[in-house]
């Protein structure tokens, strides 16, 4: 195979260690780089109930946006410490980065940017009809990075085509 930089895409999902862990593994079979990434979603602002004519709710509400923000991007950089840590520990040079918006996106912007050879993202396991609906970063990576792409299945949702028969 011969990868050498590896960019490992996790969400904070009970699927992000198993991620990281392939990751991981591959990286220390292969004696390669890694590169740990997180995108936050951010919505939109919401204004709640003390939104006025005059604009003041919507100031308020973006502040206590702003102040939620920079206290989940403070827990993210811990956390995405603590997986560098890890692989620092058993040799693996590895680095990190969070960025705010599309995931699809930056997966891709980070691949190019930085000559990933490979990328491992995970699947969360919608069903194919949510899937639809709400697209898949997993999808998008697939088909939008120019290096190879390892896709780490999650657990899937119970839907209509994972139930059993009742008859």
């Amino acid at each position: 195979m011969g990868f050498k930089k590896i960019l490992v895409a996790i969400a904070r999902s009970p699927e992000a260690d198993r991620v990281f862990e392939t990751a991981l593994t591959l990286a220390r079979q292969e004696g390669a780089n890694l590169y740990v990434f997180h995108c936050l979603g951010v919505g939109p602002v919401t204004l709640g109930p003390g939104a006025d004519l005059y604009g003041e709710g919507a100031v308020n509400s973006a502040q206590v946006q702003q102040e939620v923000i920079k206290k989940e991007m403070e827990d993210v950089e811990k956390w995405l410490h603590e997986y560098r840590k890890q692989a620092r520990g058993l040799g693996i040079p590895a680095q990190f980065e969070y960025q705010i918006g599309d995931a699809g996106w930056w997966i891709r912007e980070i691949a190019s940017r930085w000559g990933a050879d490979l990328v491992v993202v995970g699947r969360h396991g919608r069903s194919s009809l949510a899937e639809f609906f709400l697209g898949s970063v997993s999808n998008h990576v697939l088909h939008h990075v120019k290096c190879s792409v390892l896709v780490v299945q999650g657990e899937a949702e119970s839907g209509i085509e994972n139930r059993e028969s009742l008859s």
